[in-house]
């Protein structure tokens, strides 16, 4: 009788540690999973133009990638038996503390001794199986509303379903005023701005899956806004420079320069996605246009990105003609002539004492900039090494 008894009151802890463990693994199945796709290397490479969205008030969410969710029946099964333990301790101590107390006197030492060292036992597994039960109810839930709050949309991933989901039923029934249907829109265009500004600050892939999703939501809403449509390709351009994201991202932003032609950052982000798929000569062509727009605004910083785009397209002579144009109405640009000593470099020997010329132009210039002087000074003392490094290749 004393073996049974004490066999009973050891089962309790040993079916806590297996239903807690059964419900750890089922539980962190589910974190790692999803660890492992929020924590997925997204590498920028492309370089990003400038200008941002701050100008707009501001008051950025992608569909999760698919995983396979942890055992919702592992889940139940761990719960269930952890609650069971605990109300089995419950009764079971509640039994032994009984006995304890009416039979103290009628039992022997070593009765004593057991009967109390079974309720002890008793009561920490109960206790431990208790704390379970609390903390497996407080991770579901938590695991819940983190699921509502971050999401709030179906598995399926479909932006429309989404938005339908999203939208007040009025709306989707299209009861509603254009006034409330172009609201709806506003505010998750300014989730996705905000959301994108925090993106270029830590690259986090969280944070540019959900700013995605917060502008596509945006554009199911409302077409007709070109600020839309840019927000949506400069974020897809930025992801990673592959083909297929920046044909992805160009067509966003060709429907944003449709409906805003004149718009000066749509044509550079546009120029600089072209560029990154190796269309080096659209690109330079949509890069000469912003510039022409406002030239001395944008000189300092568009002719030598127009100018290695020409190199990158080994359109060398080109890029020369196009420099000694610029240089031809502006001739006191050290930008201009630095650019065209790089261009006339790259076309070999015959070029190169005409490219040092330049560079030596610019450095005696008695009010050059410090940093363009030390630049030009550099290029110079390593233009013959990039010569022979480049043509012994």
């Amino acid at each position: 009788m004393k073996i049974i008894k004490a066999i009973s009151a050891l089962s309790p802890p040993i079916l806590f540690l297996l239903a807690f463990s059964l419900f750890q693994h089922s539980t962190d199945a589910g974190s790692l999973a999803s660890f492992a796709v929020g924590s997925g290397d997204v590498s920028i490479q492309s370089p990003r133009m400038d200008g941002d969205f701050d100008h707009l008030s501001a008051d950025r969410q992608f569909p999760a990638e698919s995983i396979e969710e942890p055992s919702e029946a592992a889940k139940t099964i761990g719960t269930g038996v952890l609650v069971a333990v605990s109300a089995i301790n419950a009764v079971l101590l509640m039994i032994f503390v009984l006995t304890l107390i009416f039979r103290w006197k009628k039992s022997g030492v070593a009765g004593k001794f057991i009967l109390s060292g079974c309720s002890l036992i008793l009561l920490i597994t109960f206790v431990l199986s208790a704390v379970g039960v609390a903390l497996v109810f407080f991770y579901m839930g938590k695991d819940k509303t983190s699921s509502d709050s971050e999401s709030g949309k179906p598995s399926s991933g479909d932006p429309a379903s989404a938005l339908k989901e999203e939208m007040p039923s009025s709306v989707q029934a299209r009861t509603q005023s254009e006034e409330e249907i172009a609201k709806f829109a506003f505010e998750k265009f300014n989730n996705a701005v905000k959301l994108y500004q925090d993106y270029q600050k830590n690259f986090d892939p969280d944070i540019y899956k959900k700013a995605i999703w917060e502008i596509e939501l945006a554009l199911e809403a409302d077409q007709s806004n070109p600020a839309y449509w840019l927000l949506a390709g400069k974020i897809y351009s930025e992801v990673a420079p592959d083909l297929e994201v920046q044909v992805t991202a160009e067509t966003y932003l060709r429907k944003s320069l449709e409906l805003d032609p004149k718009n000066l950052q749509t044509i550079l982000t546009l120029a600089n996605c072209l560029s990154l798929q190796d269309r080096y000569h659209e690109a330079a062509e949509l890069f000469t246009k912003a510039l022409s727009r406002d030239y001395y605004a944008h000189r300092d910083y568009l002719v030598p990105i127009i100018t290695y785009t020409y190199i990158y397209d080994y359109q060398y002579e080109k890029a020369e003609r196009f420099l000694r144009s610029l240089l031809d109405s502006d001739p006191g640009s050290e930008v201009i002539r630095i650019s065209l000593a790089v261009a006339m470099n790259m076309q070999g020997e015959e070029k190169a004492e005409d490219a040092k010329t330049e560079l030596r132009k610019v450095i005696a210039k008695a009010d050059s900039p410090p940093l363009l002087k030390t630049y030009a000074s550099n290029l110079l003392k390593n233009f013959d090494k990039w010569h022979d490094k480049r043509f012994a290749e």
